[in-house]
């Protein structure tokens, strides 16, 4: 547990705050998100503000006087509280809770559980309202054994009854603590029960150089470093997050791709049977309905090959070698895919890295915002690469449009014949497109429309200066002139046998 959490740190900071809150009045109660609470004081001219957040790990506390400034957004919370004065700041024996004692018998407990805790406000001992409406069950808090506890001195005076000053102690480490069995429960900081919290924030506290004259220091510095960080490994984690999980989804498809070509090429090759049959065709009778057969590697693997027993072996062999010719379009499709995947890998990697260079949550926001604002004219439809080619897909009918208008006239335009789907364009800018890229692209547009239950979708296609948008038409809808028809199998981009 770090030591902003812990018991003797609480009661410490409880009795700062008494010192500072005693007969000052709530102003406001804001937050700026739901994890987050902001209360607004007033005494004798002075504003002070308490800050309690609870979407890190651990509750985090920052106490500002003289400070009327509040979060950029924000929202009023009606919490009953307001205009009541302070009469008292409490800690528990044993318990990492601060009260708020108010007039009108009002009360707010400041539960400091890390992420479980909240804000609650009572009224004669029974809750009325919470801040984080997720914990229900905090309408049940009952404060009846809570036992009343405040220290006898003050951080200063503790610091100096131990002999450690005050400057050294801070200067060398925040979460540094004296190797020796604790005394008293003044000495907060001897407890053998603190430990680090993590390598980060060590080496971050190590590096401050400032005097810390009280805990509302500590807690108030601990809050300026720590939060910052904790948001900038979980931003970091978001964006790669993602990323990896889609790396790890191509590497998975490259590797049954792989192993696919590897059964092509090996003893599931149709071209390879027919040859095994033809070469022992002197050996073999009509009406056999299966054989096995050594192939002409060292040492001999056996093949196991299925026969129509109505056909003779060279009939059989004439059988396996047709369905050779279509493994090897399924393999040249095969190999086309892969090239595209390790492009798609190749661009993950490159982000990966690019994200994982990032040191800074200045930095961090900087690439949010660059990246933001390039996905903005790239999200209405997906890109695949095909050899020397870029093939767009829209997403949906107002991403069709916005394709239309960014891509060359002399680009290739796809659509399924007569039914709703997805506006596909190989950007081509006029050059000729092999007839394998232009199945392959037609397939994604028969799977991108209403035909992609079909075993077979007519595929229309024509240069895009060929299609216009006529004025009020509905947003996808488009006019199409001089187009040719292709007929292909609805494919996802995915495997093909997929």
């Amino acid at each position: 547990m770090a030591m902003m959490n812990h018991y003797f740190f609480i009661r410490q900071l409880a009795f700062e705050l008494n010192q500072q809150l005693q007969g000052a009045s709530i102003e406001q109660l804001l937050s700026s998100s739901k994890d987050e609470l902001f209360f607004q004081f007033k005494k004798d001219g002075r504003s002070f503000q308490l800050r309690l957040n609870w979407e890190t790990n651990l509750s985090l506390l920052q106490f500002l006087a003289d400070t009327e400034s509040l979060p950029r957004q924000y929202e009023k919370q009606l919490f009953g509280a307001w205009g009541s004065e302070v009469h008292g700041v409490d800690a528990f024996v044993g318990e990492r809770i601060i009260r708020l004692r108010l007039s009108d018998d009002l009360n707010i407990y400041l539960k400091l559980f890390g992420p479980t805790g909240n804000a609650l406000l009572m009224q004669s001992d029974k809750v009325v309202s919470v801040f984080r409406r997720s914990r229900q069950k905090d309408y049940e808090f009952n404060p009846a054994n809570l036992l009343l506890d405040a220290p006898e001195k003050s951080f200063q005076e503790v610091c100096n009854s131990l002999g450690v000053a005050h400057k050294v102690f801070a200067h060398e480490s925040l979460l540094h603590w004296i190797e020796q069995p604790m005394v008293d429960k003044q000495a907060w900081f001897t407890s053998s029960h603190f430990a680090i919290e993590g390598e980060k924030i060590s080496l971050i506290y190590t590096q401050y150089k400032k005097s810390i004259f009280s805990t509302i220091e500590l807690s108030n510095h601990f809050l300026r470093i720590y939060l910052p960080y904790y948001l900038f490994d979980r931003e970091k984690a978001k964006l790669l997050s993602p990323l990896k999980a889609e790396k790890e989804k191509v590497e998975k498809r490259m590797a049954e791709g792989y192993s696919r070509l590897q059964s092509i090429d090996g003893k599931d090759s149709f071209e390879l049977k027919g040859h095994l049959l033809l070469a022992n065709a002197h050996l073999l009778a009509k009406g056999l309905k299966e054989i096995t057969l050594e192939n002409w590697e060292t040492p001999p693997q056996p093949i196991r090959i299925k026969l129509q027993p109505n056909l003779s072996i060279a009939d059989n062999a004439t059988r396996f070698y047709e369905k050779g010719k279509n493994q090897h379009i399924e393999t040249q499709k095969l190999q086309e895919y892969l090239e595209m995947l390790q492009g798609q890998q190749q661009e993950l990697d490159g982000k990966i890295a690019a994200i994982e260079a990032i040191e800074s949550l200045k930095e961090l926001n900087k690439y949010i915002k660059k990246q933001k604002a390039v996905s903005t004219t790239i999200q209405p439809w997906r890109v695949i690469r095909l050899k020397e080619f870029e093939v767009w897909i829209g997403k949906n009918a107002a991403g069709n449009d916005e394709l239309l208008r960014q891509v060359h006239k002399d680009d290739l335009w796809l659509h399924a014949r007569l039914v709703t789907g997805s506006h596909v364009v190989i950007r081509s800018a006029g050059r000729k497109v092999p007839q394998n890229i232009l199945e392959q692209a037609a397939s994604w547009a028969a799977w991108f429309s209403k035909s992609k239950h079909e075993s077979l979708s007519p595929v229309i296609y024509t240069p895009r200066k060929f299609v216009r948008k006529p004025k009020g038409a509905k947003p996808g809808a488009v006019l199409v002139e001089k187009e040719q028809v292709i007929m292909v199998p609805p494919v996802s981009p995915m495997l093909p046998n997929q």
